[in-house]
């Protein structure tokens, strides 16, 4: 089990939030503009996808993971008896 508080791995799980939303909000916003400029912004646009995707896997994918979502929310209508 992790010594950090719930406070810190609450922190960090949201940094991870914010990457893989800032990194979405990039692939978006260049997908279109990247199609007519060349190699180089395509294979960038490409990258911001891979991104998001580690950070989406970071949080989802892997429940043995120091970022999984469910080691900072409480499970939902969890009694606890």
């Amino acid at each position: 089990m992790s010594t950090l508080s719930i406070a810190e791995r609450t922190r960090r799980v949201a940094i991870v939030c914010c990457a893989f939303t800032r990194n979405v909000a990039y692939y978006r916003t260049g997908h279109d503009v990247a199609r007519g400029l060349g190699n180089f912004w395509r294979t960038t646009d490409g990258n911001f996808l891979d991104m998001a995707v580690l950070e989406w896997c970071k949080l989802f994918a892997d429940p043995r993971g120091k970022h999984y979502w469910k080691k900072v929310i409480p499970t939902l209508g969890r009694v606890d008896n």
